[in-house]
C-alpha cells in the first residue's frame, strides 16, 4: 500500500490544476485512470469514532511522531499544548474530541461518512443530505449545485468514490476559527498564537494559513512581512499522511483512502499560484511601500492590494469550476480537452515531506505573476479590478462563466495556462 499512496501523492500534485474550489471535480478524472485505484474491492464504511477505538495505541505513537517532525521541520511552529497531546486512555465517550484536539481542527466540524456526487452523477435511491450536514458553515453559498448522499457504516463502498469526496473535505470548515484572534473556543485553546494572514472579510479567511504556503517570496519581502511565511499546509500534508498510512497499515481501509483525500487537497491547493503567492500582481518595491504604510498607520493600500488579490482568486476558482461542471453535465469527461491526464514532463523524485515546498509551490509561484496578469484582462473589470468589491458577496460572481463567455475578450491563453 506504501508504494501506492506515494504514486497517489505524486499524480496529483504534479499536475497543472487540481481543480481547486469542488477538488473532486479534477480528481476523479485523474485518479479513475489509476488501476491501484480503479480496481479495487470495495471496503466496509466505518465511523470515525470506531475507527479511533481500533487503533488508539497505535494512533498516539503516530500523531508524537508527527508533533516531533513538525517541532523541527516548520520554523514558525507552535507546539501542540500539552494538555492537549493525544493520551490512548480508552474512553469511547470523548475519544472523538480528544483526537480533534490532538490534530488541532475545527470541533465543529461534521466528519460524518458520506460522498460527495459529481455534476450529474444518479442519486441512486440513497439519502441526500443538507450541506449543512457536512460543513458548519453559516452560509455554505460555495455548494450551490452540489449533492451530497448519507453513507451507513457497515456499507461498502470502492475506495475511488472515498477518496475523491476526501479531496473536498478540508474546506468543508476543518481550519476555521483556529487562531486566539478568531474568537472561538477552540481558538483559544489550540496555541496557534494570531492569525498571521488571510482575508477577514470572508467566512473562510481563517483557514487560509494552513491552505496556502508563500516559501518563494523576495527576501526582502520575508525579512520585513516573516508572518507571510507562517503557513500550516506542509503540516497538514505530513499530518495526513502519516494517519492514512497507519490505517492502511492496521487494516482500516475506510479511513486511510479518506486522510489519504484530505492530505490530496493541500497539496492541490499549493497548485494554485495564489496560494503559492501572497501578492502575485504586486511588486517588490511596492510591497516593501505598502507594508512601511501599513507600519505608520496608513493601512489603505495594503488593504485595496489584498482585496484585489482575495477578488482575482475567488474569479479564477468560480471560472474554473464552472467550466468543469459543464464538461461533467455534458457528458464529456472522457474525451474533453479540457480534462486531459497527461504523464508528467520531468522525472519525478521521490516523495518526501519537503516536496510540496520546494518543488510544488515553486512551480505555481513562478507562474502566479503570468496568471494574475492574465485575469486582470480576461475577466470584467467589476470582478476582478475593483477594489471597492468583495467579490465572493456579488450575486453575479455564480454567472462569472457565463459573463465571461459573452464577452469580446478571449479566454484560449487563460484556459491554456490552467489546464
Amino acid at each position: 500500500m506504501k508504494k501506492y499512496l506515494l504514486l497517489i501523492l505524486w499524480s496529483f500534485c504534479v499536475l497543472p490544476t487540481s481543480g481547486w474550489e469542488l477538488h473532486p471535480l479534477m480528481a476523479d478524472p485523474i485518479f479513475r485512470t489509476m488501476p491501484e485505484l480503479s480496481r479495487r474491492d470495495s471496503i466496509p464504511v466505518v465511523t470515525l469514532h470506531d475507527f479511533l477505538m481500533a487503533v488508539e495505541d497505535s494512533l498516539s505513537e503516530t500523531l508524537a511522531a508527527t508533533e516531533k517532525w513538525a517541532q523541527a521541520s516548520i520554523e514558525w511552529y507552535h507546539p501542540l499544548p500539552r494538555d492537549l497531546v493525544f493520551q490512548p486512555t480508552g474512553n469511547r465517550n470523548d475519544i472523538t474530541l480528544r483526537f480533534i484536539h490532538a490534530i488541532r481542527i475545527n470541533p465543529e466540524a461534521k466528519l460524518i461518512n458520506y460522498l460527495q456526487l459529481l455534476p450529474g452523477e444518479a442519486i441512486s435511491g440513497r439519502t441526500i443530505l443538507p450541506a449543512q450536514a457536512v460543513t458548519p458553515a453559516k452560509n455554505p453559498k460555495f455548494l450551490y449545485n452540489v449533492t451530497f448522499v448519507a453513507l451507513d457504516s457497515g456499507s461498502v463502498i470502492d475506495p475511488l468514490s472515498v477518496l475523491v469526496t476526501a479531496t473536498d473535505e478540508p474546506d468543508h470548515g476543518l481550519d476555521i476559527g483556529l487562531y486566539a484572534d478568531n474568537q472561538t473556543p477552540a481558538g483559544a485553546i489550540y496555541g496557534f498564537g494570531v492569525q498571521p494572514f488571510g482575508n477577514p472579510n470572508l467566512d473562510y479567511g481563517s483557514q487560509a494559513p494552513f491552505h496556502m504556503g508563500f516559501f518563494h517570496e523576495a527576501r526582502i519581502v520575508n525579512a520585513l512581512a516573516p508572518y507571510l511565511q507562517e503557513s500550516y499546509v506542509t503540516y497538514r500534508i505530513e499530518l495526513y499522511r502519516n494517519l492514512s498510512s497507519l490505517a492502511f497499515r492496521l487494516g482500516q481501509d475506510y479511513w486511510g483512502w479518506r486522510f489519504m483525500g484530505w492530505g490530496l487537497h493541500y497539496l492541490a491547493d499549493l497548485t494554485q499560484p495564489y496560494h503559492a503567492r501572497a501578492l502575485p500582481g504586486t511588486s517588490t518595491l511596492k510591497m516593501i511601500t505598502m507594508n512601511a504604510l501599513d507600519i505608520l498607520g496608513f493601512s489603505g493600500m495594503k488593504d485595496r492590494a489584498i482585496q484585489l488579490v482575495s477578488n482575482r482568486h475567488t474569479a479564477l476558482e468560480v471560472y474554473e469550476r464552472q467550466v468543469l461542471e459543464n464538461v461533467y453535465y455534458a457528458d464529456t469527461v472522457k474525451s474533453s480537452n479540457y480534462i486531459e491526464v497527461k504523464a508528467p514532463d520531468m522525472p519525478l523524485p521521490e516523495y518526501a515531506p519537503n516536496v510540496p515546498r520546494q518543488i510544488i509551490s515553486r512551480i505555481s509561484a513562478a507562474n502566479a505573476r503570468k496568471l494574475d496578469r492574465m485575469i486582470s484582462r480576461t475577466f470584467p473589470d467589476k470582478f476582478v479590478n475593483d477594489s471597492a468589491i468583495e467579490l465572493g458577496d456579488d450575486p453575479e460572481l455564480y454567472q462569472i462563466l457565463a459573463i465571461v463567455k459573452q464577452s469580446d475578450v478571449t479566454t484560449t491563453p487563460l484556459d491554456a495556462l490552467i489546464t
